[in-house]
């Protein structure tokens, strides 16, 4: 047994922990990323444009509307933009720790918040400059919440009103919430079906509170019938086992494959294990399968839609915890045993984690056009994924001219195009790419710099082959660590 003064100490060193390895790897992190990029951009336009562009932008609105008021009182810079993510990740350690401690046990808590605190990819988003890390934190404020309402069934009006407005708030940090919501539905089915009205009526306020942005939002979407239905999440090519990409990010990642293929087997072992030993002896732990169920209802939505990208499934991310903790706790008897087990875990991820940074670094491109450039030719940069002009308008510093691809209707609404339309390769014909070369007169041209990605953006290299331009070679010198190259050509 250990005393209170012993677990508020404990406590606060997992906290003091998280802070420390977050605020770590936001002064390691490098320049800011193209999502991070768009964030800043759109909350800084005056209020009218920017509630015009929340409108357009697919993803709700909570996080650009903070960082508006954040950069009323902070500088706008990586730090600084980054520093909410950092708070709210960290509020999350605590909130996990809380769930634990008062539905489970001291002990728990104290691995559930050790397992957050270390998390390799809770580690990533709580310093990324977007709505991931404010996302987790709600769904723990949630989970705490519906358990205290719902399973535990020991409240007051005002844990109603919280979790009333937390679910609001929910919805409009990401779409996801949504997912999280269900689950809960979903555990008063499994318990209590007949509490399954009184759940429904206290989510119909912040149901139509949330109206008031989707319905125009989806209305402007929809009047855009070219790009409706186009989002580049719907157009995955995805095998059934497109699914263990995500999953690895949950289960500890980044890490190698065989390493967390072999936490996944593990962890779905003890799973089993837990619930035939509960089907042959005791019944069920409500707390526990509630968890269970919340975890799952994500990973199934992800598979029925076959949407096989971390962003979908993120939000099962404090439940997974949860369960890990248990499991952890119901087979290794020692905490000191299961927290170094828990800490090992999560080693190998952190490590990768850090040893990718900087993961954005303009400096590393400004110095290869620049070494590159000659006065003497007629050189030019481009980028065929024109959100990278975000991005170039802030960190751009070669002598070389630039130029974006760009959509046609971006001449007359270019934020309107980057926010509708600008990782969408799926929608960008031969025709369209022929006239934006011969608008741009790029065969006026000696020699050509394309930042390119097989992920997004448009296919140049074809237009660029049938004017008889030569590939001479290609270059991993991309500002950002992934598969973008730099493909050099010459007439």
């Amino acid at each position: 047994m250990t005393s209170k003064n012993s677990e508020n100490k404990i406590l606060a060193a997992i906290i003091l922990a998280a802070f420390a390895i977050r605020l770590a790897a936001i002064l390691y992190y490098g320049d800011f990323w193209d999502d991070e990029m768009f964030s800043v951009v759109y909350s800084q336009k005056p209020w009218l444009d920017s509630i015009h562009f929340w409108l357009w932008e697919t993803n709700p609105p909570l996080h650009m509307f903070f960082l508006k008021l954040w950069f009323y009182i902070f500088p706008l810079t990586e730090f600084w933009a980054r520093m909410p993510s950092l708070i709210f990740g960290v509020l999350t350690v605590w909130w996990i720790y809380k769930i634990g401690r008062d539905y489970f046990s001291e002990r728990v808590g104290q691995i559930a918040a050790i397992l957050i605190a270390l998390h390799p990819y809770h580690i990533f988003i709580s310093i990324f400059g977007r709505a991931y890390s404010l996302l987790l934190c709600l769904s723990a404020i949630s989970i705490y919440y519906c358990f205290k309402i719902y399973v535990k069934n020991e409240y007051t009006k005002k844990d109603l009103i919280i979790l009333t407005a937390v679910n609001l708030l929910l919805c409009y940090a990401h779409l996801t919430g949504f997912l999280l919501i269900i689950g809960e539905g979903a555990v008063i089915l499994f318990l209590n079906a007949k509490r399954i009205n009184h759940w429904v009526l206290i989510h119909l306020i912040p149901l139509a509170l949330w109206l008031i942005w989707a319905i125009p939002s989806l209305a402007a979407k929809a009047a855009e019938k070219d790009t409706f239905g186009s989002a580049w999440f719907l157009n995955f090519h995805n095998n059934f086992l497109g699914i263990f990409t995500p999953l690895k990010l949950i289960f500890f990642g980044p890490g190698s494959n065989y390493y967390i293929y072999f936490l996944i087997a593990i962890f779905f072992i003890l799973l089993i294990k837990y619930f035939i030993k509960q089907v042959r002896t005791d019944p069920t732990n409500k707390y526990f399968t509630s968890t269970v169920l919340i975890f799952s209802i994500p990973l199934i939505a992800s598979l029925i839609m076959s949407l096989w990208n971390i962003r979908f499934i993120i939000i099962a991310l404090p439940a997974f915890v949860i369960v890990s903790a248990c499991l952890l706790s119901l087979n290794i008897n020692r905490l000191i045993l299961a927290t170094g087990i828990a800490t090992a875990v999560t080693l190998c991820g952190v490590i990768n984690l850090f040893s990718s940074f900087p993961l954005n670094n303009w400096a590393k491109l400004n110095n290869f056009l620049t070494a590159n450039y000659s006065s003497d030719k007629n050189q030019v940069f481009i980028a065929n994924d024109f959100i990278e002009e975000l991005l170039a308008n802030k960190y751009y510093g070669s002598p070389m001219e630039k130029i974006f691809y760009t959509t046609p209707d971006a001449d007359t609404n270019w934020d309107k195009s980057i926010i509708t339309g600008n990782y969408r390769r799926y929608l960008h014909d031969k025709q369209e790419m022929a006239g934006w070369y011969a608008a741009n007169n790029i065969s006026q041209y000696d020699e050509l710099f394309l930042l390119y990605s097989k992920d997004v953006g448009v296919e140049l290299p074809d237009i660029l082959a049938s004017d008889n331009w030569k590939l001479i070679s290609t270059d991993r010198v991309s500002p950002a660590k992934d598969e973008r190259v730099i493909l050099r050509y010459a007439r």
